[in-house]
């Protein structure tokens, strides 16, 4: 008996239950900036006031590649995909700085207006691109307070407004 189509068969079903529970769960699948590692991961449900608490936590750790990106929806209209927009802070070449990922369709959208607000803030904006995805980079001035202007004078979310947090390469203690 041929054992090969059993053994595809389980495959298959696995790879099929493994999708089921990402799209049925609160799980999302991330890369590394170089795209050699994936993981699943939950976001931290986090007030908009907190983020200097994790901008510390990344700096004090400096390991190279490591993030947290903020994901949340403006509260003027309705939260979806394309609604929602990504703020990142990493460390890139020993250097923390404010990423701006040009992969969510709001952040596309956003980049023509985004550009002059953060100029308008007095900081130097760079273009970069890593695994393939074009992004902004900041890494001059106050990182805490441009995250923050971004995040309540651009989009209007409040100090006690919930945030998604997603982190790679250090821990939140």
């Amino acid at each position: 008996m041929n054992k090969r189509p059993i053994i595809v068969i389980s495959a298959v079903i696995i790879v099929g239950l493994g999708l089921s529970v990402l799209i049925t769960s609160n799980l999302y699948l991330l890369t590394d900036r170089e795209g050699s590692g994936m993981s699943l991961a939950a976001p931290i449900p986090m007030p908009v006031e907190n983020m200097p608490i994790v901008f510390e936590l990344l700096e004090k750790n400096q390991k190279e590649g490591s993030w947290a990106a903020f994901s949340f929806c403006p509260p003027y209209g309705p939260c979806n995909e394309q609604t929602s927009v990504n703020l990142q802070y990493s460390i890139e070449n020993g250097v923390i700085g404010l990423d701006w990922v040009l992969l969510a369709s709001r952040n596309i959208a956003d980049k023509e207006k985004m550009i002059p607000f953060i100029k308008e803030q007095g900081h130097r904006v760079l273009e970069r691109e890593g695994n393939g995805v074009p992004y902004l980079r900041v890494e001059d001035g106050d990182l805490v307070a441009l995250g923050m202007r971004i995040i309540k004078d651009f989009y209007r979310l409040r100090s006690d407004d919930q945030m998604d947090l997603f982190i790679s390469g250090f821990e939140m203690h």
